[in-house]
């Protein structure tokens, strides 16, 4: 049986966008009846994680770093493909 890990992040940035920041916009972008609203949350929901891929405190020696920074690279793509 294999046995799956989970990563907590700890770092206070990351929670405190995740917790609220990122729930609001993923939740507007998902309710969003006409394309100009689906638009502009989009364009936040990207704006957030270019601010979360440019992180001042990013330490590629820290494990949480780099997961942190694997999370939003695919929330951005994600984003683009839809």
């Amino acid at each position: 049986m294999t046995e799956v890990i989970k990563s907590k992040i700890s770092c206070p940035i990351f929670l405190a966008k995740e917790d609220l920041v990122m729930k609001d916009l993923v939740r507007r972008v998902n309710q969003s009846v006409c394309r100009e609203d689906k638009e502009i949350a989009c364009e936040e929901f990207v704006s957030e994680v270019d601010d979360m891929l440019e992180c001042k405190n990013y330490n590629p020696n820290r494990e949480e770093c780099r997961v942190c920074q694997a999370i939003n690279r695919l929330r951005r793509e994600r984003i683009y493909e839809d």
